[in-house]
Parts: structure tokens; C-alpha cells; sequence
């Protein structure tokens, strides 16, 4: 019984990792185009362009959490699924 509760906790931990690997390289690029778009949006209109690090700060934690959320937690429901009855539904 030990063995399936081990192997299962390595599916879960690989599981986390290959969801969270992605992470930040998609907030630098978020980050990256956010700010391009609002200087552009803001040259093209004349306006200033000022970006407060607060604001940088609170898109990065909640774009994390979301990812976190949408990558994680699927990513555990599926790894305790038995994979028979998982294919069984498609």
C-alpha cells in the first residue's frame, strides 16, 4: 500500500512541476507586453506613460495565483484519477 501512496506523491509532485515550470517565463513576457502595449497606447494618444511598481508587483501575484490555480490543481484531480476509468469518458 506504501508503494501506490509513494507513486502517487511523485505524480502529484511531477504534476506540480510541470505545471509551474512555465511560470515565469510567462510573467516576464506578461510584464514585457503589458508595458510595450501602454507605452504604445500612450505615445500613439500623447499621453504620459508612468507604471507604478506597486501595480507590476499586484499583476505579477495575481497572474501567479491564477496560474497556480488553473495549472495546480487539475493537474492534481488528474493524477488521482485511475487512468482506465479517466480514458473510459473520452
Amino acid at each position: 500500500m506504501g508503494d501506490a501512496a509513494d507513486e502517487r506523491s511523485n505524480l502529484e509532485k511531477l504534476d506540480d512541476l510541470q505545471a509551474a515550470r512555465p511560470f515565469p517565463y510567462n510573467l516576464v513576457v506578461g510584464v514585457l507586453v503589458g508595458l510595450g502595449t501602454g507605452a504604445l497606447v500612450a505615445a500613439l494618444n500623447g499621453w504620459a506613460f508612468l507604471v507604478s511598481p506597486a501595480a507590476i508587483g499586484i499583476a505579477l501575484g495575481f497572474s501567479l495565483a491564477v496560474g497556480l490555480f488553473f495549472g495546480v490543481w487539475p493537474a492534481r484531480r488528474a493524477a488521482g484519477l485511475n487512468p482506465i476509468e479517466a480514458l473510459r469518458y473520452e
